[in-house]
C-alpha cells in the first residue's frame, strides 16, 4: 500500500471509486487532473509551430477518452495514472504525426537531444516519430531508462516526481536518465 500524501489522496481516492465503477468519481477525477494534463498539452502542442490539427483542450479529451472510452481501466494510484496518461499522450501524438507523415518515406533528419523539445520548429511530427521509435529501441532492452525518458520528454517531470511515480529514489532515477539520455543522443545522431 503506497502512503498518501494530502495532495495524493483524494487522486488516489477518485481512482479507487473509479476502478469500482463511480463514473461521478472518473468526472470528478478528470475535472481534478484537467489543469495538468491541459499544461501539458500545450506544452506538446506549441512546439508544432501553428501546425496544430488539435487543440490542448481536444488533446485532453483524447486522452481521456482513451483512458475512460470503452473500458474501465483499472489505476493502483496516482502515480500509475498519471503514467498511463504520460503513454496516452504520447501515443495520440504519435499517432497524429504519423499520418502526417503517411506519405512521406525517408524523413532525412538528424536529431540531437536538443532537438527532442524543440521551440516551434515545423519539423516536430518527424523528429517525434524517430524520438518514438528510439524510445521502443531503449524500452527493449532497459524499460525503466525508456519510461524516464517518456517521463521528461512527454510529461516534462523532474527527477524527484519520476522517484515518486516510479518508486525509487531520486539518485537513481539521475543516474538511468544520464544514461539514457547519452543513449538516445547517440541513437539518434546515428539515424
Amino acid at each position: 500500500m503506497d502512503q498518501m500524501s494530502p495532495a495524493t489522496a483524494p487522486i488516489t481516492e477518485l481512482l479507487q471509486q473509479a476502478r469500482q465503477g463511480n463514473s461521478q468519481a472518473e468526472d470528478q477525477l478528470f475535472r481534478a487532473i484537467f489543469g495538468q494534463l491541459r499544461r501539458l498539452a500545450v506544452t506538446h502542442l506549441s512546439r508544432e509551430n501553428g501546425s496544430n490539427v488539435l487543440e490542448p483542450t481536444e488533446l485532453v479529451n483524447e486522452v481521456y477518452l482513451h483512458l475512460f472510452g470503452d473500458h474501465v481501466r483499472s489505476f493502483e494510484n496516482r502515480n500509475h495514472f498519471l503514467a498511463v496518461s504520460a503513454r496516452a499522450m504520447r501515443c495520440i501524438l504519435i499517432d497524429i504525426a504519423r499520418k502526417r507523415n503517411a506519405s512521406k518515406r525517408g524523413f532525412g533528419l538528424q536529431v540531437t537531444f536538443n532537438d527532442l523539445i524543440p521551440d516551434g520548429h515545423s519539423e516536430w511530427p518527424k523528429r517525434l516519430l524517430i524520438v518514438e521509435s528510439a524510445l521502443v529501441r531503449l524500452a527493449s532492452f532497459d524499460p525503466r531508462s525508456a519510461q524516464i525518458m517518456e517521463f521528461k520528454i512527454f510529461m516534462g517531470s523532474s527527477d524527484d516526481e519520476i522517484a515518486a511515480i516510479l518508486g525509487k529514489s531520486a539518485r537513481t532515477v539521475k543516474r538511468d536518465y544520464k544514461a539514457a539520455r547519452a543513449w538516445l543522443q547517440a541513437e539518434l545522431q546515428s539515424s
